[in-house]
């Protein structure tokens, strides 16, 4: 991805994060890509880019998409905590 690509992408969300809306900090916002597609980090083809993610929603996305952990979370989740 350019740097013309990134700063039109970034425009087109509005300046911030496409998930929870958050302003860049410090860093740049993370590229968040398909996974399926470029299992890699990086580079990526380019052609699977999603959009930009603050580091937060990029991190958790990532949580999100490994269907195995998944799985661990909703079992956790589902426990019955008051024994």
């Amino acid at each position: 991805m350019t740097v013309e690509e990134y700063d039109a992408l970034l425009e087109s969300q509005g300046g911030v994060c496409a998930i929870c809306g958050a302003e860049p900090g410090v860093s740049r916002l993370a590229v968040d890509h398909d996974r399926k597609c470029c299992p890699q980090r990086k580079p990526t083809c380019g052609k699977c880019v999603r959009g930009l993610l603050c580091i937060k929603c990029n991190v958790h996305l990532s949580w999100i998409e490994d269907e195995d952990w998944r799985r661990k979370a909703d079992a956790y989740l589902e426990r019955d905590f008051n024994v």
